[in-house]
Formats: C-alpha cells, structure tokens, sequence
C-alpha cells in the first residue's frame, strides 16, 4: 500500500505542476478545439492569445488556473493510484505482466477518475471559453462567474450538464494507456541498454522528459479526433444529442478531415511538454514520496 500512495502522490504533484506551469498554452487550445465547425472566422493561437490579453492583461492566460491545477492533482493521483493496486491484483491473479494486461489496467485506471475530475474540467473548459470573444457571431465574452455557471448547468441540464462529451471517454480512455505504455517500454529499453547499470531502476529527469514527450505525442495522434469532440461537446458547440460518433460525422461533412484535428498543433506542444515535465517530476520525487509515506504509515 506503501508504494501505491507514494506512486500517487508523486504523480499528483507532477500532475498539477505541469499543468499550471503550461495554462497559457492549455486556455489557447481549448478555445482553437472548442470553436463551431464551419465558423468563417479562422482563429489562430496568436489570435487567441491577443484576444486574452488585451480583455484582461497578462492574466488572461491564466483565466481559471485553479481548476486546472486541481484536476491535474486529482486525475493523476487517482490514476496512478488505481494503476498500481490493479496491476498488484492482476499480476497475482493471473501470475504474468504482460502488454494486454498493460493497456488494460491502463485503461481500467482512468476511469476511475472520470467521474470526479469530468465535472472539474467541463467548468475548466467553459472558464477558459467563456474569456474569449465568439468566433462565429463576434458576440463579446460571457465573463461568467463560477457559480453562474454552475447555477446555469444544474438549471437548464442538472448534474449531466457537467457530464457532456461522456460517450468520448470510451475512445480517449485509451488515451493514457497508450501513453503510458509508450513511456513504460521506451523507459525498459533505455535502462536495458543503459552504459551503467541502474539498481534503482529510473530514468534521468532529461530521459523522463523526452520520454514522457514521446509517450503522450503518439497517444494524441492516434485520439485527438475523439478529444475535439469531447471539447466541443463541454464547449457547448456542438449537440451533444449526436454523440461522439454524430459530432464527427458533423465536423468532417461540414469541413473535411483536416478539421477533424484542428487545435492539434497546441495540443500536441502543450500536451507534450506537459507530460515530459509531469513524468519528470513524477520520477525525480517518487523515492521521496516513498520514504515519506513509509515514515508515516509506519
């Protein structure tokens, strides 16, 4: 149990820093992903930024960081923490560890988060949205407060109103397990090939980084679609009555495939960078974590 909350915890803290340490990047792409198929207004990340930062200052682009910074505590401490006591419970059920059983747990694990972190993140996403102009009808920000929003969600959808893109999540559960698959086995491979023997069996914080950028890059190709869909769902741009397959359909019909991924290019620089920093963190702070834990469990 020891090891298990000492996972958690340094992925909890890695989680958070990464993510308020890349917010401007984040609240730039959610607004590029979040806006309406076949608006005639092409919104770039520059356009996006200015637009942040002659409405508010400098601190446009940390419209609602504290969101952000909860849930990126929150799902990564929960993930990580259901990884390892899933991977304990199936390793001495079925006795091996092996890819399948890899991407499986991975995918098991992040849906236990879901369900506390969807509705942080639905509120994230209409913060960050809320602070930008409208792209399609020109109409000024919404400048909501949070329980405005919040008021308005449980009046006019109740609790499933912080719910919306839910369907996406059976896709982009995949997301983490690719990812974390890709670091697992890009991280044996570097520790096999490793010029000196390493007992401790981790990986410089350089080699974390880049790794961690590797992992989360292929697993952002192989979902974004999916992850466009999910945004503009919690957006409010899209009907949420379509579903995850119907919103696709929309987007590519309307636009063509290439809509399909745009906001990619931010996601997959923000994405990245995110990841690195969080899996870096993540294993430079992991044997403190544990000697912590220990020392107050004991």
């Amino acid at each position: 149990m020891a090891e298990q909350l000492a996972e958690a915890l340094s992925a909890a803290i890695g989680g958070a820093f990464s993510k308020v340490a890349l917010y401007p990047m984040d609240i730039v792409k959610n607004n590029l992903q979040a806006v309406a198929a076949g608006s005639p207004k092409k919104m770039t990340q520059a356009t996006v930024a200015k637009e942040l930062v002659k409405t508010y200052g400098v601190s446009g682009l940390y419209c609602g960081w504290y969101w952000a910074m909860m849930s990126g505590f929150m799902e990564k401490g929960i993930y990580f923490f259901a990884y390892a006591w899933l991977k304990t419970l199936w390793t001495t059920t079925t006795g091996s560890w092996n890819t399948v059983g890899e991407l499986v747990i991975g995918y098991v694990a992040e849906w236990t988060h879901t369900p506390f972190v969807q509705p942080i993140d639905a509120n994230l996403v209409m913060t960050q949205t809320d602070s930008v102009k409208d792209p399609l009808t020109g109409a000024a920000p919404k400048n909501r407060t949070n329980m405005q929003r919040i008021n308005e969600v449980m009046k006019t959808k109740g609790i499933a109103g912080f719910y919306k893109g839910w369907g996406s999540y059976t896709l982009l559960a995949c997301k983490p397990a690719i990812q974390y698959y890709t670091f697992n086995f890009c991280k044996a491979v570097i520790i096999a090939r490793a010029a000196v023997p390493r007992p401790d069996g981790l990986l410089t914080a350089l080699e974390s980084f880049i790794v961690g950028l590797i992992g989360r890059a292929v697993a952002t190709i192989l979902t974004f679609p999916a992850q466009r869909a999910n945004v503009m769902a919690k957006a409010g741009n899209s009907d949420s009555s379509k579903g995850l397959i119907g919103t696709l359909i929309q987007v590519y019909k309307q636009d063509g495939i290439g809509k399909l991924y745009s906001g990619m290019q931010p996601e997959i620089t923000r994405g990245c960078l995110s990841a690195g920093l969080m899996m870096m963190v993540k294993e430079r702070i992991g044997v403190l974590c544990y000697a912590m834990v220990v020392r107050n469990t004991a």
